[in-house]
């Protein structure tokens, strides 16, 4: 009895471990983004905990005429030290940060993109399709509709070139992660990561797993509204 309660606590111990490994849309996760708002087509898939990355992670991205990918993330839980924010630039450079305008980026939590793409996840695979006219998509939360790259303003570098959001022209482009931690209504400071004051750089190396048909997942999309245009003419 007592070996079959031994191997029972085992299995519940590794599902439980498994679970935690493979949990979706958690605060302190890195969210990929890739959209088009003139097919009005998205995509958000969680690539895991940011702090398990080291300093590179590559994502291979297939080239998408039109389409646009970011990368951000948050820990969605404030202490006493404020709320770490995480987005990528298309630049290897510190961008500015303005501290007041970023209620989007979390947006009580429950209005957040992190939450909508989360309630969407229905097989919970960690990858969701939605539509960019929704009012808690990425690009009409993060980018107002209007403004790519601004994380709904908290990013206030997109105008001098480092673009928070790169274009699909070209198979993997780099990118760069970086960590503010908000302590005040405008106060935002950097925390510095690894190479440089990046969190880390996002395409050159340290390959990581990825469900196989995500590559495929756009031109699917794509194909799938193809023929819903086809049987509703």
């Amino acid at each position: 009895m007592k070996k079959i309660a031994s191997i029972l606590f085992a299995v519940c111990l590794l599902f439980a471990l498994s679970s935690k490994v493979n949990a979706y849309w958690e605060s302190g996760n890195l969210i990929e983004v890739i959209y088009n708002e003139v097919s009005g087509w998205e995509i958000g898939r969680d690539l895991g905990a940011i702090s398990s990355m080291g300093s590179a992670i590559h994502v291979p991205i297939a080239a998408q005429p039109g389409a646009w990918v970011a990368f951000f993330g948050y820990d969605g839980v404030s202490d006493a030290d404020g709320i770490n924010y995480y987005f990528a630039t298309t630049e290897d450079m510190v961008p500015s940060v303005k501290g007041s305008a970023q209620s989007s980026f979390v947006s009580g939590y429950n209005g957040c993109v992190l939450n909508n793409y989360k309630l969407g996840d229905v097989p919970a695979d960690g990858i969701t399709e939605t539509l960019t006219s929704l009012s808690n998509s990425y690009w009409a939360k993060m980018d107002s509709s209007t403004t790519r790259g601004q994380f709904a303003g908290f990013n206030n570098g997109y105008a001098e070139g480092k673009l928070g959001e790169a274009a699909l022209t070209e198979a993997d482009p780099t990118m760069y992660l970086y960590q503010f931690k908000k302590t005040g209504s405008t106060t935002v400071t950097l925390i510095p990561g690894q190479g440089t004051d990046y969190r880390l750089v996002i395409n050159p190396v340290n390959p990581v797993p990825i469900p196989g048909g995500f590559l495929l997942l756009a031109s699917g999309i794509l194909g799938l509204v193809g023929i819903k245009r086809r049987y509703s003419a």
